[in-house]
């Protein structure tokens, strides 16, 4: 759980970016102000990229499963 809400952060722990298996995140609740955030730090950081978007597509839909 992390102390403050901080959608970079949250990224950071979704995206497990240098992180060991067994520390990353398996369960993810939150309030919709919080998941437009998380829209629009993507959309500013992540939709521009090919390769960032794909490794998002990737790793958040092997978490859904």
């Amino acid at each position: 759980m992390l102390p403050k809400f901080s959608s970079s952060q949250v990224w950071s722990q979704l995206l497990a970016i240098r992180m060991p298996a067994s520390d990353r995140v398996n369960v993810f609740m939150g309030v919709p102000t919080m998941y437009v955030k998380l829209i629009e730090e993507y959309e500013q950081i992540f939709s521009t990229n090919e390769k960032m978007r794909e490794y998002v597509k990737v790793v958040m839909s092997n978490k859904v499963r």
